[in-house]
């Protein structure tokens, strides 16, 4: 699938094109506020789950984005720091 939106990004910015949708600008906004709103909330969750360790934390929230369609592409380089400083904060408490 990402192949294949690259591929439609580059030949749409080289061409010059007419995009029409059916539904309302409104109903677009209104659709990523929603699913904005579901992804802090389920976010929320996870790091208020006391249970869970800082990885399993990163874990939880990855497949929060991944169920609503959203890739991250973290370096493991981020992802191991992101875990050192979280191990971090939490042994100072």
């Amino acid at each position: 699938m990402s192949l294949l939106r690259d591929v439609l990004i580059g030949v749409l910015q080289k061409e010059k094109c007419r995009v029409e949708f059916e539904i309302s600008a409104e109903k677009i906004v209104e659709s990523i506020n929603d699913v904005s709103l579901k992804i802090l909330q389920e976010i929320k969750a996870v790091l208020e789950d006391e249970a869970l360790s800082a990885e399993q934390c990163l874990e939880r929230i990855s497949c929060v984005f991944k169920d609503c369609g959203i890739t991250l592409n973290l370096p493991s380089e981020s992802n191991d720091k992101l875990l050192d400083d979280a191990a971090a904060s939490s042994s100072e408490e």
